[in-house]
């Protein structure tokens, strides 16, 4: 059988249902700003925005083990800081899982549970539901970037200095801030 051959971002040795802690953004398709505006240097959300922010809060009593450690929503993307497990924890070996080498050559890695692809699945499509009874047209990207934070400078600049705490207020900075409206 012949597959789609896609560029695989994720570390082919890790599931991404390990122990850690990781960074994970998602953008609306076409960075439409369904979810509000950035007035004043802060977030003004609209409905949509409001459904994403409490689906996001709602997360850690829906699965076991998921902190969410900080997120923030903009306009047309979120950020989210999450931990699987029960302490902020960092790699510090390559813990290797093998994955069928047929599926991992073509970046078919199958939806394991409790893992960050499957959390993420699991929040677009609420929030797709939720937010398609108010605007027909909402829609995601297909896909979405993580990151495993590998150690606690790594922590602190996505959440006090990059992505989470300051992005409302360097939004006219942002590579995401096209579209606006």
């Amino acid at each position: 059988m012949k597959f789609k051959s896609h560029k695989q971002y994720r570390l082919p040795t890790r599931t991404y249902a390990e122990d850690g802690c990781y960074f994970v953004t998602v953008c609306t398709r076409d960075r439409e700003h369904f979810f509000g505006k950035i007035e004043h240097k802060a977030m003004n959300y609209s409905e949509l925005g409001l459904i994403l922010k409490n689906e996001i809060e709602n997360l850690e009593s829906q699965w076991q083990d998921v902190h969410i450690n900080a997120f923030v929503v903009m306009p047309n993307h979120f950020h989210l800081l999450l931990t699987i497990g029960n302490t902020l924890l960092f790699p510090k070996n390559n813990k290797t899982l093998w994955i069928n080498q047929e599926q991992a050559r073509f970046g078919l890695q199958p939806l394991i549970p409790n893992s960050v692809s499957s959390i993420i699945n699991h929040l677009k499509g609420r929030v797709t539901k939720l937010c398609r009874k108010i605007h027909a047209d909402f829609s995601w990207q297909s896909r979405f970037h993580d990151h495993i934070v590998r150690d606690m400078d790594s922590y602190n600049k996505i959440y006090y200095y990059y992505y989470i705490l300051n992005n409302p207020e360097n939004w006219g900075n942002d590579i995401f801030s096209k579209n606006e409206l």
